[in-house]
C-alpha cells in the first residue's frame, strides 16, 4: 500500500509539473490525532506535526490537485528528515451561491 501511494504521488507530481500551476501558496500546517495524548491517553511524541509548506495548486472545474514541500518545525510529530512532501487530489463542493 505504501509503495502504491508513493508511486501515485510521484506520477501526480510528474504529470502536474508539466502543466503550469493555477496558484501557489505558503502555509503553516498542523496535523494531529485528535484523541491521542492527554487527556485521552498517554503522552505521545507522535501526536502532532507542525510544518511550513510551499504548495502548488491545479484546478480543473471541481477537481483539484496539490503538491508541495514542507519543513517540519519540530523533531516530534513524524519521524525522519525535516523536509516532507505533501500531495492531495480531490473534488471541491461549493455551498450557496
Amino acid at each position: 500500500m505504501k509503495t502504491a501511494i508513493v508511486l501515485a504521488s510521484a506520477l501526480l507530481l510528474c504529470a502536474c509539473a508539466a502543466v503550469k500551476p493555477d496558484s501557489a501558496r505558503a502555509e503553516w500546517e498542523h496535523v494531529s490525532h485528535p484523541l491521542a495524548g492527554p487527556p485521552f491517553g498517554p503522552p505521545s511524541e507522535e501526536d502532532a506535526l507542525d510544518q511550513l509548506n510551499l504548495m502548488l495548486h491545479w484546478q480543473r472545474g471541481a477537481w483539484f490537485a496539490e503538491s508541495g514541500l514542507g519543513y517540519k518545525l519540530a523533531d516530534a510529530g513524524m519521524y525522519g528528515p525535516k523536509l516532507t512532501f505533501t500531495s492531495r487530489v480531490g473534488r471541491e463542493f461549493k455551498f450557496g451561491n
